[in-house]
């Protein structure tokens, strides 16, 4: 098993890289989970930005809202940071959370993330964005000592 990222910190650097060119204007950055918060870190301290936590709460009768909303979103752009994109309804629901707070561009980020995912998050984000993509779970669990 060849892993791709040692752990998290390696993950944002890697990741930090691909999303260099978002760097003007500076982007906010939010992690979408506990687990994205030290990808987050490091992908802000990259670009030069802020940064922030957004959890996103995808199930019961709140469906679509988020735990924690960040102010002053209105006219920025926002890159939301998971540590892996294994389903969409998080991301998703971030998406919405950050339009509604008037985000001018979201682009969502991953270190990895399962293609099918990816494709369907790309109808509600400007761009979605990982340094690896295999077809499947199994294969993708084993890129990384961090994932569970």
């Amino acid at each position: 098993m060849t892993l791709l990222f040692r752990d998290r910190t390696e993950a944002g650097e890697r990741l930090a890289e691909v999303l260099a060119l978002y760097r003007h204007p500076s982007p906010i950055v939010l992690a979408l989970s506990r687990e994205a918060i030290p990808i987050a870190a490091v992908v802000a301290e990259a670009l030069g930005s802020p940064h922030d936590l957004l959890l996103p709460r995808a199930i019961g009768p709140a469906k679509g809202e988020t735990e924690r909303m960040v102010s002053d979103l209105a006219g920025k752009s926002v890159i939301l940071i998971d540590d892996a994109l294994r389903s969409d309804g998080d991301a998703r629901a971030a998406i919405r959370g950050a339009r509604t707070l008037g985000a001018a561009r979201v682009i969502v980020a991953a270190p990895i993330g399962i293609e099918e995912v990816i494709e369907s998050l790309c109808a509600d984000a400007d761009e979605v964005v990982c340094v690896d993509a295999p077809e499947e779970w199994d294969a993708a669990s084993s890129h990384s000592a961090h994932t569970s």
